[in-house]
This record gives C-alpha cells, sequence and structure tokens, in this order.
C-alpha cells in the first residue's frame, strides 16, 4: 500500500499555478515578500533567468534575491547544523 499523497491546493490562481504557467514577460512575485522578481541579464541585455530562486524551506514556491539571501540561505544553514547535532544537544 502506498503512502496517502499531500493534498495540493490547486486552481489557476494559486502562486505554483501562476510560476509554473507564466511565460517569459510576465512578471513573477516572491513567494515570501510578494515584491515582483527580477530577471537575470546577460551583458548583451538577453534575459537568460527569470524564475528567482527556491524558496524551500521557507515556502514551495520561488523567491527574489533578497529573500533568498536574508531567509532562505540562513534557515537552511540551520537546518543543516540541526542535523549533525546529537540528540542531546538539540
Amino acid at each position: 500500500m502506498s503512502p496517502p499523497k499531500k493534498k495540493r491546493r490547486t486552481g489557476k490562481n494559486t502562486l505554483f499555478a501562476r510560476v509554473m504557467n507564466s511565460k517569459s514577460g510576465d512578471i513573477r512575485l516572491c513567494s515570501i515578500c510578494e515584491e515582483p522578481i527580477k530577471p537575470l541579464y546577460t551583458d548583451e541585455g538577453v534575459i537568460y533567468w527569470y524564475s528567482g530562486n527556491n524558496a524551500q524551506p521557507i515556502n514551495d514556491g520561488r523567491c527574489c534575491d533578497q529573500c533568498n539571501n536574508t531567509d532562505v540561505i540562513p534557515a537552511r544553514i540551520e537546518m543543516r547544523g540541526n542535523f549533525f547535532k546529537s540528540p542531546e544537544e538539540n
């Protein structure tokens, strides 16, 4: 018997649906601060990345560079530190 699947919010207005169905010209919003995610450009001015960063473990969306640096990366470092501690230290 397989484990029960996690129930996902569905609908075209969820953040997940908006990110997955958007095109390169669409404005993507940070799932943490809800500000627009700035695209990354080549030296020639061509957009080469517009999807932001993975926001886990904060949430399951995409985030801007600012939130990635101030929230997501510190949370990942803290999780890693807790992983290597013995149960007595936690």
